[in-house]
């Protein structure tokens, strides 16, 4: 509790600080903050169609430090019922920005002509 009260203080300072010099990257690094100490990261939904839901499921796998190297912290897979070569992909994000950029990325973007994802949609939360 006295970290949240904590964060809750700098945070309310942060709100105070609307057009002092710095203080955009200040508030943005307390909301970043805030949500760890609560315990809720962005999440970032992938929707997609494979060739081959195996073959893409192999390479998937072999992609986890990449994608850990472009801050995709985890990810949850959901395969389509009514299409076996459909599927969502949840991925849980340090930071929604950074996040979309590593899914739209040249080596994401190879990655996913090397398994076989012929089509992609990306999902952003609802602010």
């Amino acid at each position: 509790m006295a970290l949240a009260a904590g964060v809750l203080l700098t945070s309310r300072l942060a709100s105070t600080m609307i057009g002092v010099p710095g203080a955009a990257g200040f508030q943005a690094s307390m909301r970043r903050r805030w949500r760890r100490v609560r315990g809720s990261m962005p999440y970032l939904a992938v929707r997609g169609r494979r060739r081959d839901w195996e073959q893409w499921k192999r390479t998937f796998a072999e992609g986890r430090a990449q994608r850990q190297s472009l801050g995709i912290k985890s990810e949850q897979v959901f395969r389509g019922t009514e299409d076996p070569n459909e599927g969502l992909i949840l991925f849980e994000v340090d930071d929604i920005e950074r996040g979309r950029q590593a899914i739209q990325s040249p080596e994401a973007q190879q990655m996913r002509e090397r398994s076989g994802v012929t089509e992609i949609r990306v999902y952003l939360p609802d602010a």
